[in-house]
């Protein structure tokens, strides 16, 4: 353990010395695509990298390092979330961080947990957290210093990084689908579960990269984008939960068409009419919150627990697409022109993801992570 502990100290000390290597060399090139006195993302980079560290790296070092006395966890604890903002602090002083630029790290510190862990099952299937743990972290600050970096160095818009990001997010849902309906979670099958999850993601990434070079989004667009997305997911899936088939498998099937269909339509809406932030904001709020209405009516009216699923399920069906339908329509008749230059304001989105198993708290019980989704507010 002492071993894996010190490699994970290795890769963040590679991260971070890559990280200033790659600034320098920006720094002394005579051409610069960034205007270097542009700083408008650097807080916004610094409070998610310190966030991070009080949520995620502060307590998985100690756990990693398997430290059994409580001075030296607590202690770890304070110095590793401190160093989570004096180090980007310190190491983007006199570098250039765009709105776009801090957006697209935040998405790969907290998307790179996610693919750090994919990794860990398909090289230590069957291992213990502590495993899981340093995988994700290393994941996290390599990728989302890549993802600085690569944002940087192609002088990428808004509009680009939250295209790239969200057929990125899909990715990860489409791939872990996949796992599903092949059976890899049901064997526990954390090889096929994590090859399945980095083969879509680089399948997301790739394609969002390529649609985002095109220019045909707004940032507006790209939230849109994930509303229909997540709505086309979400509605069959529900429609499987009251209909309870058998085979398990229909369920994520059921969701994998659901969820294309979903972005094919978003793809539509955005050729037609560019959504600003705010639109694309309110309709994945708004979805939410109609999900929530008619699930909670729904639950309300029923008096049986059989019901209560049905209601409940139907209730969110028709709450999240009645919203969904009215706010684009609304938004549509009423379409201004947008633009990526306005100051950015608070953007909402889910994305899927892992969620730690029971054995992250219970000794004796597997590790795994599970399929889950998490939210993710920006201002």
């Amino acid at each position: 353990m002492k071993i894996m502990f010190l490699t994970l100290s290795l890769i963040f000390c590679a991260g971070t010395t890559r990280a200033q290597e790659s600034l320098q060399t920006f720094e002394n090139a005579p051409i610069l695509t960034h205007d270097s006195t542009e700083q408008s993302g650097r807080a916004k980079l610094l409070v998610s990298s310190t966030i991070m560290g009080l949520a995620y790296y502060g307590w998985a070092i100690p756990e990693i390092g398997n430290f059994n006395n409580e001075r030296a966890s607590i202690g770890t604890y304070m110095l590793s979330s401190a160093g989570s903002f004096f180090i980007p602090f310190l190491l983007t002083k006199n570098q250039p961080v765009t709105q776009a630029d801090a957006s697209l790290f935040i998405h790969g510190q907290t998307r790179g947990i996610i693919h750090g862990m994919a990794l860990a099952g398909i090289v230590q299937p069957h291992t213990e957290k502590d495993y899981f743990l340093a995988y994700g972290m290393a994941g996290s600050i390599l990728e989302g210093t890549g993802a600085y970096l690569w944002s940087r160095s192609q002088n990428m818009s808004q509009a680009q990084t939250a295209t790239i990001s969200a057929y990125s997010d899909f990715g990860i849902g489409f791939g872990l689908a996949l796992a599903h309906a092949n059976g890899a979670m049901s064997e526990i099958n954390e090889r096929k579960t994590g090859l399945y999850t980095l083969g879509g993601s680089i399948v997301g990434i790739t394609g969002g990269a390529l649609i985002a070079n095109s220019n045909s989004y707004t940032k507006g667009d790209a939230l849109m984008l994930r509303a229909s997305g997540q709505l086309g997911a979400f509605l069959p899936f529900a429609a499987m939960t009251m209909i309870r088939p058998k085979n398990r498998k229909n369920f994520s099937i059921a969701s994998m068409v659901g969820g294309a269909g979903g972005i094919l339509l978003g793809h539509h809406l955005a050729q037609k009419s560019d959504f600003s932030s705010s639109q694309g904001t309110y309709l994945n709020l708004g979805e939410l919150a109609g999900a929530l209405f008619g699930g909670g009516f729904g639950y309300i009216l029923a008096n049986t627990r059989e019901k209560q699923r049905n209601y409940t399920m139907f209730g969110s069906m028709t709450g999240s697409l009645a919203t969904y339908v009215l706010l684009t329509q609304h938004f549509i008749r009423n379409h201004k022109e947008t633009s990526d230059t306005r100051k950015s304001g608070p953007d909402f989105s889910l994305f899927p993801g892992f969620i730690p198993g029971p054995g992250a708290y219970l000794p004796g019980v597997p590790a795994k992570p599970y399929p889950g989704f998490g939210a993710l507010l920006q201002f």
